[in-house]
């Protein structure tokens, strides 16, 4: 039977390695919107079709962000 304070490291242990994941999910769609942006800074309003599917994927990227961070607030070790 497991003690009390090895049950406490090992809930840490799975916490920290569930936020290890949502940042290097958040950093990898950082990245994304950071690169998108740029294309959109080189497109510049010339070709309205580039511009339009850029910002769709920028929009894309913004709402798997939310749900990244929804999921973290709604996990089963939040504690509030």
């Amino acid at each position: 039977m497991q003690s009390k304070n090895e049950k406490l490291k090992a809930l840490v242990s799975e916490q920290q390695r569930q936020l290890d994941t949502m940042m290097h999910d958040i950093r990898n769609l950082l990245l994304a919107q950071n690169i998108t942006v740029q294309m959109l800074k080189k497109a510049g309003g010339k070709d309205m079709k580039k511009f339009k599917n850029l910002i769709e994927t920028l929009e894309k990227s913004i709402l798997e962000m939310k749900k990244v961070i929804d999921e973290a607030a709604n996990s089963k070790w939040h504690t509030n």
